[in-house]
């Protein structure tokens, strides 16, 4: 067998599969689900003032856990440099799937990539609505392997 016949079997079979998944899946209230791998990055320096949340920075720039505040609060950690200040998360695009398992797969796979990991990714659903290319895309799946 040719490796284009090998290549061009291969894409039916994974076509085929993003169909079943999509026809099958749950759509997250949207008729043209975008499932989105994204991941958390925080800033820092946010002024403590305007409320919000607030973390204890090491000179390294590593976040105390909860035991290290507890000693930093009742002074156990004198001469140590510490830096209170106030943080924002936000959520990054990383990759657009046609269905959750294969966004679930991606964080799977690559999570291991992506800063502290696994933990600063999630998929989030978003719509396809008046998208034209999206919504075409993916009727074209279905219609590809049927």
């Amino acid at each position: 067998m040719s490796q284009a016949r090998a290549t061009s079997e291969t894409i039916e079979r994974v076509l085929a599969e993003i169909a079943r998944e999509i026809s099958t899946q749950d759509s997250a209230g949207t008729t043209h689900p975008i499932y989105v791998v994204q991941q958390r990055r925080r800033i820092y320096g946010i002024d403590t003032q305007w409320g919000g949340e607030v973390v204890w920075l090491g000179e390294d720039s590593i976040e105390a856990t909860a035991e290290d505040v507890a000693e930093i609060e009742t002074g156990k950690r004198e001469g140590e440099i510490w830096t209170e200040t106030g943080f924002v998360d936000v959520w990054e695009f990383v990759q657009p799937f046609f269905t959750r398992k294969g966004a679930e797969e991606y964080i799977r796979a690559n999570g291991h990539r992506h800063g502290r990991g696994k933990a600063d990714l999630r998929v989030y659903v978003d719509s396809g609505y008046r998208n034209d290319e999206w919504q075409a895309a993916r009727l074209a799946l279905g219609k590809a392997v049927a």
